[in-house]
C-alpha cells in the first residue's frame, strides 16, 4: 500500500497499482526542493513546448538507466506530455523499490491548462 503525500489533498485513485492525482493536487512550481521531485518523460519535442518548472527531464527509454536521479526520500509525481508515458514510468519506478510515486493525470497539458487559463 502506497503512502498518500501531505501534499496531495485528495486521495489519488489506483489505476492498475498506479496512483493517480490530479493536476490540481500538484505542488506549486518553484519547490523542487520541497515538494515532490517532478520527473518528466516528455519526448524532447513535447518539453520544448512547455514543462513543469523544477522538473527533471528524462525520457521514458531513458529512466531505465538513470534511475539514480530520481530520489527516494521524497514523494515522486511523474508526468509526460499527456499522461501516457508518465504512466509507464510511473510502474517502473515502484517496481525499482521508490514508495511514493504517483502519475500526474493528462500530463503538462492539463496542468498547464489549470495554471494558465485562457484570458477572454
Amino acid at each position: 500500500m502506497h503512502r498518500q503525500s501531505e501534499w496531495a489533498g485528495q486521495i489519488p485513485r489506483t489505476v492498475n497499482g498506479s496512483l493517480r492525482c490530479p493536476p490540481r493536487a500538484h505542488p506549486p512550481h518553484g519547490r523542487p526542493a520541497t515538494g515532490p521531485a517532478l520527473p518528466d518523460g516528455s519526448l524532447c519535442g513535447e518539453r520544448e513546448a512547455g514543462s513543469i518548472e523544477g522538473s527533471l527531464h528524462i525520457a521514458l527509454a531513458e529512466l531505465p538507466a538513470r534511475l539514480d536521479e530520481i530520489p527516494v526520500d521524497r514523494p515522486v509525481v511523474v508526468h509526460c506530455a499527456g499522461g501516457h508515458r508518465s504512466s509507464i514510468a510511473a510502474s517502473l519506478l515502484r517496481h525499482h523499490g521508490h514508495p511514493d510515486v504517483s502519475d500526474l493525470l493528462g500530463g503538462y497539458a492539463a496542468w498547464h491548462t489549470l495554471t494558465h487559463p485562457a484570458r477572454p
